[in-house]
């Protein structure tokens, strides 16, 4: 047995392996004699058949799997043993590799081409400057919070008249052609909320009545939606999609949502650990929420920017030509040679990232994942759930929460996602403990300019993403009450 390389390009050589009969014999002829006994063969008694006629039926199919098991077995010592840091995995050399003939050769040579991972520099460091945007909650975003809070917080009370906002229950009845009530047609009961009415002049008529008044109108028209209008009427959306006919509508009950009062009952309801004693506390509670809020997104984006900093910098050199035939090769022909030169450089962009990420986990072991960690966080997430009746540390807890765990386990999807959250905020008390954070402060309108702007480039230059979550959702101002029962 004899291995050596030979250096083809910067990052590219081809590992030659020659095997020789003495190499894979012993084990061989141990396979031959071991198929002697189980084989069955007209004629002969079982045991009792030739070597000769063995070795005929099964000896060249018994030698490729030894070479193959040996050249597969040396090939990956190799790499381990000269400890490569490679690109993919080997990809056979078709161009010096001469296809064996098993059947008359006894020593072969098998030729492989590899891909040796770049070396290449990351500053994680203060020398390396991030800019880091805090959102400054201006005082018109914190009455549209607080304005919020009030209306999850509200009151439902009766009404006579209608307004926009309301909810108003109506009995809603098939009508015939003479506009007499069809008593065999669709009849429902249902509340309708006016603002989902498309139709302005349906939309003006209607807020014009009172409890008992009724109104005519056909509802797919009014909403313009086959879905909303099946949930109204109470029937299939396929049913919806094609309804022609008029409906009439009558007021029944008029709700109508009363915010919550500012006063010592909502603030108890939203922060019941907390002592507030006036709206101005109330007010600056309900900012400070707001900032942890906006961290989250400023978290983010600077998560992001940071990244494409650092991609943009870092000089990343590939052996695209085997890459490239990697790819195809990997892919067991499902994409065609013309696609993937197409799209290459979204593969390669992709390429560049994953090595990024492997040297900082490589540089910083904490950021590695491990599913011990993802199984930890879903026992916070869960953890304040127990069995009714079950002690705060007995056994059936502990059970409970592991049934909770192990079926959260199986939904990869999900816990792919936690995996890349956790590793996400890793990530980002990494870079601000190492880097030299520059803040700078923005409005909310500023910060979505900011996004809009950076989404438009990553949209226009989709191999930019850098693999990280959406950069926003719309951000809430959660009580103390509201975690708990999210959670």
């Amino acid at each position: 047995m004899f291995i050596s390389q030979e250096k083809t390009g910067d990052l590219t050589a081809i590992v030659k392996i020659e095997v020789l009969e003495q190499d894979y014999k012993e084990q061989f002829e141990k396979e031959l004699k071991s198929y002697r006994k189980q084989a069955s063969i007209p004629g002969f008694r079982p045991g009792k058949i030739p070597m000769g006629l063995i070795k005929k039926k099964y000896g060249t199919a018994l030698k490729v799997e030894e070479v193959n098991k040996i050249v597969t077995k040396e090939l990956n010592d190799y790499i381990i043993n000269e400890k490569l840091d490679l690109l993919g995995y080997p990809i056979n050399n078709v161009e010096k590799g001469i296809m064996p003939d098993f059947e008359n050769q006894d020593d072969f040579e098998f030729y492989f081409d590899l891909a040796f991972s770049p070396e290449f520099d990351l500053d994680i460091s203060e020398n390396r400057e991030a800019e880091y945007l805090k959102i400054e909650i201006s005082d018109e975003i914190l009455d549209k919070f607080i304005d919020d809070l009030r209306n999850r917080h509200a009151k439902m009370e009766d009404a006579v008249d209608i307004m926009e906002d309301d909810m108003v229950e109506m009995k809603i009845e098939e009508l015939n052609e003479d506009n007499t009530v069809n008593s065999e047609g669709i009849s429902n009961t249902a509340s309708i909320l006016p603002n989902y009415i498309k139709d302005d002049d349906v939309k003006e008529e209607l807020l014009k009545l009172k409890i008992g008044d009724v109104i005519i109108f056909n509802p797919l028209k009014a909403t313009g939606n086959a879905t909303e209008t099946a949930t109204m009427l109470g029937i299939k959306k396929e049913e919806a999609e094609n309804l022609e006919k008029d409906f009439q509508f009558t007021v029944e009950k008029i709700s109508r949502k009363i915010p919550a009062d500012i006063n010592d009952e909502l603030y108890k309801l939203i922060f019941p650990n907390d002592e507030i004693k006036d709206e101005v506390q109330f007010r600056e509670k309900v900012r400070e929420e707001g900032n942890k809020a906006y961290a989250q997104e400023s978290d983010k984006y600077f998560l992001h920017d940071t990244m494409k900093q650092i991609f943009d910098q870092s000089e990343i050199n590939l052996p695209d030509e085997f890459m490239k035939r990697w790819l195809y090769v990997s892919n067991e022909g499902k994409i065609s040679k013309e696609e993937i030169d197409n799209e290459y450089a979204n593969y390669q962009h992709s390429m560049k990232v994953q090595l990024i990420e492997n040297k900082l986990i490589k540089e910083n072991e904490n950021l590695n994942v491990t599913d011990q960690d993802v199984k930890d966080q879903i026992k916070q997430y869960m953890g304040i759930y127990s069995p009714p009746g079950a002690d705060e540390e007995s056994d059936e807890k502990d059970k409970y929460m592991e049934g909770i765990v192990d079926n959260y386990m199986k939904n990869k999807e999900e816990v792919q996602k936690l995996h890349q959250q956790i590793y996400d905020q890793r990530l980002i008390s990494l870079f601000k403990s190492k880097l030299k954070i520059v803040e700078k402060e923005v409005s909310y309108e500023e910060f979505l300019d900011i996004l809009k702007e950076s989404q438009k480039q990553n949209q226009q230059n989709p191999e930019h993403e850098t693999g990280q979550e959406p950069l926003i959702e719309d951000a809430e101002i959660v009580g103390e009450d509201e975690k708990t029962n999210e959670q």
